[in-house]
């Protein structure tokens, strides 16, 4: 299914060795798929060392089935690359519970270490210790 307008969106910039970015969705897989594109740039040059992620989500952080597929897949090939936790702050969506519960099955069928938070500092500390453990 190809073709669609892009639903959801991201806006992402580099803290250390922490990607952090701010989600809205619901997104679907054209939407991942520009936002993985835009954000080969920020990750490259951390790879091969400890790096994270951190997400701050708001509205209806669902992804459509293509789309939740598309971020296990782009999860596990960044753990190749050094990809070590991703922090996760859902406080400002619509349904916080849900979104948790839907984060939690993607972040988990990509085995990637993911915590949540109530604010996007605590998240970037928690990761930054991931990292730091990782250095070690």
């Amino acid at each position: 299914m190809a073709g669609f307008k892009q639903h959801g969106k991201f806006e992402a910039q580099l803290v250390g060795r922490i990607i952090v970015f701010k989600g809205t969705g619901p997104w679907n897989l054209e939407s991942m798929n520009a936002a993985a594109d835009e954000f080969i740039a920020l990750t490259t040059p951390l790879y091969n060392k400890p790096w994270g992620m951190v997400g701050d989500f708001y509205g209806q952080p669902v992804h459509v089935p293509e789309a939740a597929e598309k971020l296990v897949d782009i999860v596990k090939q960044e753990k190749l690359l050094g990809r070590v936790a991703t922090g996760l702050v859902t406080v400002h969506c619509d349904v916080p519970a849900m979104a948790k519960q839907h984060l939690k099955t993607i972040y988990g069928q990509a085995g990637e270490p993911h915590q949540f938070f109530n604010s996007t500092d605590e998240a970037i500390a928690w990761v930054n210790e991931q990292i730091s453990a990782a250095s070690s």
